[in-house]
This record gives C-alpha cells, sequence and structure tokens, in this order.
C-alpha cells in the first residue's frame, strides 16, 4: 500500500486455512491445467533461473535467491502467489485479483509473475458453477501475466496507419468509433478472429478498452465490442468465455503454440455484421439483436444468449453523459450500467439468474417448474400451479437440441418437441402445471457453426439388464464428429 496511507484489516482480509485451500489446492491447479493444456513454448535448456530480486506490485515478493543461482526444475514461468487485501491498486474496491509479469526471456516471453488475489473475494463457492466462475477470474489475471498486457505488447505497436496484414500488433484508432477512439490490435490472427467473429470484412482488428483508470484502458478487450470474453475489464454476473480471440493474442505474440481447439463461441456480437462495431449501440434494435437493448429500468427478459434471467440496468448519473453516449432524447444523464460499456442500456444477467447454476432454493422449481443445469436455458414462460396460467416472465428449463432445427423443451417429466421457427408448448393436465412455455426459433440455440449433428440409425444391442455394463454399439452418419467420452441419454 502507499506507505503514507494506512488501511485496518478486517475479518474478510484473514487469509484463512479454508481460503488458503480454495486458493493453493483448488483455484491454482485448476488454471495451470489450463494453460498447460493450451498453451506450448520452447522450454529452456536445464533449470529456469531469475535475475531479479523482487518480483511484483505493492511492494512485491522477494525472489529467493536459490531461484537466481541454482534455478527451478521443470518450469516455464514462475509464478509468485500471495493473498494480500487490495487497496489502492487499479480500481481498489471491487477488484478481485490483479496480474503481471516481472521478468522476460531474451525473445520477450514473461518467465516470471506475480499474482495477488484479495482474500475477501476468496469466500468458498457454493456450487461447481461460482467455482468455475472464479477459476475464469484466475485464467484472466494468468492471461494479464503470459502475454495481455501493455508492457508485453509495448515493442509490437503499429503506426496508425500500418497495414492491418503487416504484421504490426496494434495501431490507433482514429476518429470516432461507437463513440469513442482506442487502440485496435491489428495483428493477423487477431484480425482474422475479429472479422469472423462480427462477419465483417473490412474490419482491421479487434478494439482495446478505452474506458476505465489504470491497469483497465489499452490492457483488456473493448467491453462494448466483447462483453462475455473472459479478458474485457470488468466481471459480468454471466459466463466469462474463452473465445478464438485471445487465443490468437497469444497465438501472435510469438512465444506459444496455441491449441485453438480450446476456444469457445462468444455469443456476444456473433454475426452481427460491422454495423455492431462501426454504430452506436443506439442504433441497435430488437429484431436483429433481440434481448440486447433495452429502454425500461427494471425490465425483465432472457439474456441475450437465453443463458440467464435477466434485467434492465438503468443507471440516472449525476451529470450529463458525453453527447456521443446518450441514448435517452430526453434523458442526458441516463444510461446502462457500465461506463466500459459505453453507457449502452442492455439486459444484464442477475448475479443468482443463471440457468446453469443450482437454485438456491426449490421455491421457482414448485411453482413455475423451473429447472437449472449445464443444458438449461431462458424462454419465457407462463407455467403456474394455479387454476389459470400464470403472469409471462422469463424463466430457466431443460432444453436439447436433435439437430439444427429441432429443439426439445421439458416440461412435466416429459421431453416436447418445439416448431423450429419457434412457438408455444402448451402444459397438458398431467404436468400438473397450467400455462406454456414459449419455444425460441430452433436457430438460436441449435444451430452452431459448422456443427454436423450426428444422427442415430441403430443402437445395438437394442435391449439390457436394467444394472448396465452392458456394451452397445452406435450406428448412424456424422459419428465421427464426436469425441469420446460420449454420453447416450435414454429415455422420454
Amino acid at each position: 500500500f502507499d506507505p503514507n496511507s494506512w488501511q485496518a484489516c478486517e475479518p474478510a482480509d484473514v487469509l484463512t486455512a479454508e481460503k488458503r485451500t480454495l486458493l493453493v489446492e483448488r483455484m491454482m491447479p485448476r488454471a495451470t491445467a489450463f494453460f498447460s493444456r493450451l498453451l506450448k513454448v520452447r522450454r529452456v535448456d536445464g533449470r529456469l533461473r531469475l535475475s531479479g530480486t523482487v518480483c511484483g506490485y505493492e511492494g512485491g515478493v522477494r525472489v529467493p535467491e536459490a531461484y537466481r543461482t541454482a534455478g527451478v526444475a521443470d518450469a516455464d514461468i514462475v509464478v509468485f502467489l500471495t493473498a494480500r487485501p487490495i487497496g489502492s491498486y487499479g480500481a481498489a474496491g471491487d477488484t478481485i485479483a490483479y496480474a503481471g509479469h516481472c521478468e522476460a526471456d531474451q525473445h520477450g516471453r514473461p518467465i516470471s509473475a506475480h499474482f495477488n488475489w484479495s482474500p475477501r473475494t476468496l469466500s468458498p463457492p457454493s456450487d461447481e458453477w461460482l467455482e468455475g466462475y472464479l477459476l475464469r477470474v484466475a485464467l484472466h489475471e494468468l492471461t494479464h501475466a503470459l502475454a495481455f498486457s501493455p508492457a508485453l505488447l509495448r515493442g509490437k505497436l503499429a503506426a496508425d496507419d500500418a497495414p492491418a496484414t503487416g504484421g504490426g500488433f496494434a495501431g490507433a484508432l482514429g476518429g470516432a468509433l461507437g463513440g469513442g477512439g482506442g487502440l485496435l490490435v491489428v495483428s493477423p490472427h487477431v484480425a482474422r478472429a475479429a472479422r469472423a467473429h462480427f462477419g465483417c470484412e473490412r474490419l482491421r482488428g479487434a478494439r482495446l478498452e478505452d474506458g476505465g483508470g489504470v491497469g483497465t484502458g489499452g490492457a483488456h478487450w473493448e467491453m462494448r465490442w466483447f462483453r462475455d470474453e473472459y479478458m474485457t475489464g470488468a466481471a459480468s454476473p454471466g459466463e466469462r468465455v474463452v473465445s478464438s480471440l485471445t487465443l490468437a493474442l497469444f497465438a501472435d505474440a510469438g512465444w506459444y503454440d496455441v491449441n485453438a481447439s480450446m476456444g469457445e463461441v462468444l455469443p456476444w456480437g456473433r454475426g452481427a455484421g460491422c454495423g455492431f462495431v462501426e454504430g452506436s449501440c443506439g442504433a441497435w434494435n430488437s429484431s436483429e439483436l433481440p434481448r440486447y437493448r433495452c429502454d425500461d429500468d427494471g425490465d425483465e427478459s432472457c439474456s441475450y444468449d437465453r443463458k440467464a434471467k435477466a434485467y434492465c440496468a438503468l443507471t440516472r448519473y449525476g451529470g450529463d453523459l458525453p453527447a456521443a453516449r446518450r441514448y435517452f432524447e430526453t434523458s442526458p444523464r441516463l444510461g446502462g450500467y457500465s461506463a466500459l460499456l459505453d453507457y449502452c442500456p442492455v439486459y444484464r444477467p442477475y448475479s443468482n439468474g443463471h440457468c446453469a447454476q443450482p437454485a438456491a432454493s426449490s421455491y421457482w422449481a414448485e411453482t413455475r417448474g423451473e429447472e437449472f443445469c449445464p443444458h438449461c436455458r431462458c424462454v419465457d414462460s407462463t407455467l403456474g400451479r394455479g387454476a389459470a396460467a400464470a403472469a409471462a416472465r422469463a424463466g430457466c428449463h431443460r432444453t436439447r437440441c436433435l439437430n439444427a432445427t429441432a429443439l426439445e423443451l421439458r416440461l412435466g417429466g416429459r421431453w416436447r418437441s418445439c416448431p423450429p421457427e419457434g412457438g408455444v408448448i402448451d402444459a397438458l393436465p398431467s404436468d400438473n402445471f397450467r400455462g406454456a412455455l414459449h419455444c425460441p426459433p430452433a436457430a438460436e440455440l441449435c444451430a452452431l457453426s459448422g456443427a454436423n449433428w450426428p444422427t442415430l440409425t441403430a443402437v445395438e444391442p437394442s435391449a439390457g439388464p436394467a444394472a448396465g455394463g452392458t456394451p452397445i454399439t452406435l450406428r448412424g452418419a456424422n459419428l465421427g464428429e464426436l469425441q469420446p467420452p460420449v454420453a447416450v441419454a435414454f429415455g422420454v
């Protein structure tokens, strides 16, 4: 901390044995395993030797002499892990963790780093979904240490007028683009990934964040362009996606061979075209971008990707917003919840509204027939237990795709087929509910780009003992697309 400023430690700032176990024995081994699968490097001959005596921020960590003399065996990078209260660094109060590299080898690749996690944010998660969320925070910070930081990329800056394919890493983005200027990453893999994501061939590259304070601006992807990507500058309540965009940045850094198959689909802005990035979010409309923009504070909806229940999160600020970021003609101080989103008025997932997150109580299951599971998605529902259908609201329900145009929802313990273009499934008397589920068009959930859906024509043998243990053979088309182990669900 600032030596001229003192801060009182509170009980939440103490690293308890339980918090230490979570960080050291659960989070970090999982994060290390992830990057071991994702990245390969040219290994040093012998032991990895460091040269610095101190590594890190806010006082850092003293580097053991043995790391400088004898070196560290079987290591590609040394990460010094601490769990100290976060005070003056970065965004202070709401900062969960921070990380950065300390030393690089002769090629510029990081070989030592400091990673600090605030103890007050290390409460052991109540379920696997929350633990997975914390894991993505760890991946975010370690990515800063491995590649994504201005200090690491400073030697790869290009002039603003450098051609997009000229090998430069970032160039100044001139003019007002979507309401502001900034930096644009124009390296080859990143530029191709950005063009493919938005479906915009004239896009020069991927924009870096132009808002936020020290440690945010220029050190993350622009949140309005890539909201749920794990390397944007603020954590959202929804999933953080490790997309092909950041994998492309690892590749263009020049130090890593990247396992591109680990890239995840980023739904935000996917296939939205050049207008999504070149124009203002004030021009977004519900027919082309359903469930993105909202106008009524508190209005409830499914999230844009149907993975969560969401609400319209508007804020009335103390002063007028910048002219380019005003979206309500009569209310110049009204805008969306995040400055990093350029104040765009968008639906925000409830912190406890993710459909894959186990529910804290059985209320919604008992009264509205909701389910919470990895394949559950948000749909409009009027299901209820009363004598009549309930008021329409967003709800989480189990879904499955049989192919790109065949969507099914589970209602009353049965799988029910949806019309391919979307429509209503009415509850049956035997479902013990009244009302209906409103199916979205199958393409919203099932039409994965480039997917070759497997089709079963036979299962041999067709019957076996209830105790299980019988090997089965699957026959059909496109089965080669499946990667073992393959889970097969039987029943209604």
